[in-house]
């Protein structure tokens, strides 16, 4: 039973190694002052928002929506759009990463990448 109990704990240990998209883009905005979730015209939510960019927070897993989001965030609010990856391996996330990278160029797209906490 106790070897049971361990497993489960090692393994919720495990999957919670990293906090949330929400909660990364929170540690980001308030570490530079910037504001976060701004309700746009639509309903979406701009993940952050500061005096010269729009920017969509993005898992690099999941970086295929970031683009056409930080663009739309850029429309309404007539910022410039950004994207910001968290990244929780370098290594193995390395494809994501380039590909975002190469669709953000060819849109004219800032990208950076940040470790995920």
């Amino acid at each position: 039973m106790l070897n049971k109990i361990l497993i489960v704990v090692l393994l919720s240990l495990q999957t919670n190694q990293f906090s949330s998209e929400v909660e990364n883009s929170a540690i980001i905005a308030e570490k530079n002052g910037w504001k976060t979730e701004v309700v746009m015209d639509d309903g979406s939510r701009c993940d952050i928002l500061n005096d010269t960019h729009a920017i969509e927070v993005e898992w690099a897993s999941k970086w295929k929506e970031a683009p056409a989001q930080a663009v739309l965030y850029s429309i309404f609010t007539g910022k410039k759009p950004k994207v910001i990856l968290l990244v929780k391996s370098r290594t193995k996330e390395k494809l994501y990463i380039l590909r975002c990278k190469l669709v953000c160029e060819k849109m004219g797209i800032e990208m950076e990448t940040v470790e995920a906490k």
